[in-house]
């Protein structure tokens, strides 16, 4: 069985260590609830302008002595494929790390590459954007955020989901989405369409987001090679066949609120 969690962010403020721990918890409980013996865990990164920690932590036994100390028990292996490495404790725990973009289009949707880590400019149209995905072979999903899925963007996402140009076009849940507010019926319209939901924790830049990786996706049946995961997950996306089983918890509504409350304190102490 293969646990995903498919909108990982790592933030600067974020102890590596107690993340990757903390993913390594979260899928562990989520196995032993489906009583799976057999798994394999994995973390879509979906990194924004600025950020590479992909790049970093696949150089780490190069030159980043720093970083090196920041992970702790956990080392880095390679892979055979460009987009995966393996983060792994010598007790033989190991968590996939994908590669993956996050973009902005020029009408404001955030959109994930994911599987890719070639560097996208933000602004460009949405249609543009989503062709150019496709073209660098990435998977490209637009993921539900709280206030994007209104007005004139709602008209362009439907738009974009009524076409048929997209074959491998997904949308994106994830555990920031409040519990008690109704399932946004745009899943229910593309669903239909045969466009799934690829769901991700999505965590904010806060540091106690550190306890998010791992606890809210999706498992597809199957597994791996440890010299091409990326590839092979990918695979098993796109398969129209997979069944996806989504699991984790939304957010509650006080803690969505506090989190709020922190961004806008956090995006004040900025200026």
């Amino acid at each position: 069985m293969i646990f995903v969690d498919a909108h990982v962010h790592i933030y600067d403020n974020f102890n590596l260590e107690k993340f990757f721990d903390n993913a390594l918890s979260n899928f562990r409980k989520v196995a032993n609830e489906k009583s799976k013996k057999n798994f394999f865990f994995f973390l879509l990164l979906a990194e924004s302008h600025g950020f590479n920690y992909f790049n970093r932590l696949k150089e780490i036994n190069k030159n980043n002595n720093a970083l090196v100390q920041s992970i702790g028990k956990w080392s880095v292996s390679l892979t055979q494929d460009i987009n995966s490495i393996i983060i792994n404790t010598k007790d033989n725990n190991e968590i996939f790390l994908i590669s993956g973009r996050q973009v902005i289009s020029k009408e404001g949707f955030e959109v994930l590459a994911l599987f890719s880590n070639l560097k996208i400019e933000d602004g460009l149209p949405i249609a543009e954007l989503l062709d150019l995905i496709i073209k660098v072979e990435g998977l490209p999903v637009i993921p539900w955020g709280f206030g994007k899925w209104l007005g004139k963007r709602k008209d362009c996402l439907l738009k974009i989901l009524n076409g048929v140009k997209y074959s491998n076009l997904f949308l994106g849940d994830n555990s920031g989405r409040i519990s008690i507010i109704a399932r946004p019926k745009i899943f229910n319209i593309a669903e239909k369409k045969g466009i799934r939901i690829l769901a991700g924790t999505d965590p904010l830049p806060l540091s106690s987001e550190e306890k998010r990786p791992g606890s809210f996706g999706f498992s597809i049946k199957g597994s791996i090679t440890r010299e091409n995961p990326a590839i092979d997950l990918k695979q098993k996306i796109i398969n129209h066949n997979s069944q996806f089983e989504s699991y984790g918890k939304l957010e509650n509504p006080l803690r969505f609120m506090r989190n709020q409350l922190a961004m806008q304190v956090r995006k004040k102490s900025m200026f």
